[in-house]
């Protein structure tokens, strides 16, 4: 996982978390108020249903007090209640008739004290009949009020009642008035509350105030309710607010809860998209410039070190710090390398002139005792002995010519070295051994000193060949075109399939005179590093002790297009 994917990810974590513990904190909080004032307004509305239930129940009893005292009153009505001619009984039957619409009411009742019903607005048939359990049960109610059912000739009604009584001629009256409660007056109880209403009685719906009955209702108001006999009944009316404006304004609040949300997550993404490419477009510019380091190479810069005051520039800082540290540490290394080897070198020479001078030595001290002692031995003497001269000399001549190759003389041109290696590479079989050519075609030129050229190849080659052993093998030489570090270079590449070498040597084989062979003198791997580092380029090896060795030799191209000034 990448630092800039890490960084996305903790900044959207950092700003999703605490925002939506927030929102639904604030959602939940939201709603539970708004359900506390949902919950406190039906408290309200039914204290204000109970409230006005009573002042219509006390507007009823209102105008049955002002019935009675027009009974007192009035001679008429007086004798039309208590006479008992004819004419007085046919004004008693119509009298609650008459009064009821006068007085606004939906149910007049007038009875005696034996409960005979003297006259009945609302159901005339009812004229003379005794009912007196309504009356009495109106009587034990509070106040004297109660939801009751009156029969009428197409059915019954339930309405709002209320009990009064008056005295007149010494004779007791009881007189029972109320208001309809049916659909049209639930609806007018309602008003623009948005409230619905029910009205039940022993568990049947009676009237609503419109819409379909509320399945569960909000609240419900006990109602005392009473039979046409005055049998007690239950009564309860319910109260329902449709939920709809409360559930859209939680999805409102919902919707803007979302959006915000979205709209913060992606401010969030957005700030640690732009923070992560801020940070890690530096982070991968120090990372390409110190991955192209290495001893041949450490002319590197780090502009940064001096354009920022951050964690990053002082990144920088110590990467430069480091290189300029590395750069002089491999001078001090490359002029101990040089001193270590010119100490080898001196006495490597040494040695071997030593060696030269030895049976010239012992010669020319046998010619020199000859020359005292007997001078006429001397010249057939020095006949026996002039091919031993001339071998030392010989030998002496060649190896000023072995070390003068190792530092020549070079000049630079561009070279075919597909063609060098066309020349120097003895392909087919040859003593056990088997040689391979492979050049890649229209490979550009190599602007490079010929000789250290050829030197490069001639010592991997003779030290592929001197790997193989006696019992022989292959070796296998492939030069092509290739990319690294996005530079184009010439990879000359000589494998062979002999003994190998084996871990803890691979580090030392460019060693100058280090050699596992007993006729080695350590020189070809070493003057191939240091021929290939003079070029720009570098070496490489691969190796496994019994699968043989694999020497690459990299050469920078100043020029990739094929065939360059051919």
């Amino acid at each position: 996982m990448t630092l800039r994917t890490r960084i996305l990810l903790a900044a959207s974590l950092l700003v999703l978390l605490p925002t939506l513990v927030l929102s639904l904190a604030g959602r939940q909080q939201t709603a539970h108020r708004l359900r506390e004032q949902h919950a406190a307004r039906l408290d309200a509305m039914a204290t204000l249903l109970e409230e006005d239930l009573a002042l219509r129940a006390d507007a009823i009893a209102a105008r049955l007090a002002a019935l009675g005292r027009d009974l007192q009153g009035d001679l008429a009505l007086r004798r039309a209640l208590t006479g008992d001619d004819p004419a007085s009984q046919r004004l008693r039957i119509d009298l609650a008739a008459r009064r009821m619409a006068l007085m606004g009411l939906d149910v007049l009742q007038i009875q005696d004290a034996e409960g005979r019903i003297l006259s009945a607005g609302h159901f005339r048939d009812a004229f003379d009949r005794r009912e007196p359990g309504l009356a009495d049960a109106l009587a034990r109610q509070p106040g004297g009020t109660a939801l009751a059912e009156f029969r009428r000739p197409e059915g019954s009604l339930l309405a709002l009642t209320r009990l009064d009584s008056l005295r007149l001629d010494g004779r007791d009256y009881r007189l029972l008035g109320g208001e309809r409660l049916d659909d049209a007056a639930l609806r007018r109880l309602a008003g623009g509350s948005g409230l619905r209403l029910a009205l039940l009685v022993d568990g049947e719906p009676r009237a609503t105030s419109g819409g379909p009955l509320p399945g569960e209702a909000d609240r419900s108001l006990p109602l005392a309710a009473l039979g046409p006999r005055g049998e007690p009944r239950e009564g309860v009316l319910l109260l329902a607010e449709s939920r709809g404006a409360l559930a859209a304004l939680l999805g409102g609040f919902d919707l803007w809860l979302l959006g915000a949300l979205t709209a913060t997550l992606a401010g969030g993404l957005a700030l640690a998209l732009w923070l992560s490419t801020r940070l890690g477009r530096p982070l991968r510019d120090l990372a390409a410039r110190t991955e192209r380091l290495d001893l041949d190479n450490l002319d590197a810069d780090f502009p940064l070190a001096g354009e920022r005051r951050d964690e990053v520039g002082a990144l920088a800082r110590t990467l430069s710090l480091l290189t300029s540290r590395l750069r002089s540490g491999r001078v001090a290394l490359v002029e101990a390398e040089r001193r270590a080897t010119l100490g080898d070198l001196a006495r490597q020479v040494t040695h071997d002139i030593r060696n030269g001078f030895t049976p010239l030595r012992n010669v020319l001290a046998h010619l020199s005792r000859l020359a005292r002692e007997t001078p006429a031995e001397l010249p057939a003497v020095y006949l026996e002995r002039e091919g031993t001269l001339t071998r030392g000399l010989a030998y002496l001549e060649d190896l000023a010519d072995h070390y003068a190759r190792l530092r020549p003389e070079r000049r630079a041109e561009r070279v075919d070295l597909g063609a060098l290696l066309r020349e120097i590479v003895p392909v087919g079989e040859a003593g056990g051994v088997r040689t391979r050519l492979a050049v890649a075609p229209d490979l550009p030129r190599l602007v490079a000193d010929p000789a250290s050229l050829r030197r490069i190849a001639e010592n991997l080659l003779r030290n592929a060949r001197e790997a193989l052993g006696p019992e022989g093998g292959r070796v296998d030489v492939d030069l092509r075109q290739v990319e690294r570090d996005g530079e184009p270079h010439l990879r000359l590449e000589v494998a062979d399939d002999g003994c190998g070498i084996a871990p803890e040597d691979r580090s030392r084989v460019f060693e100058d005179f280090y050699t596992s062979k007993a006729q080695g003198s350590g020189l070809g791997l070493s003057v191939v590093r240091r021929l290939a580092a003079d070029l720009g380029g570098r070496v490489e090896l691969d190796s496994a002790p019994g699968a043989g060795a694999r020497f690459r030799v990299l050469l920078p191209l100043s020029d990739p297009s094929p065939g360059s000034e051919r």
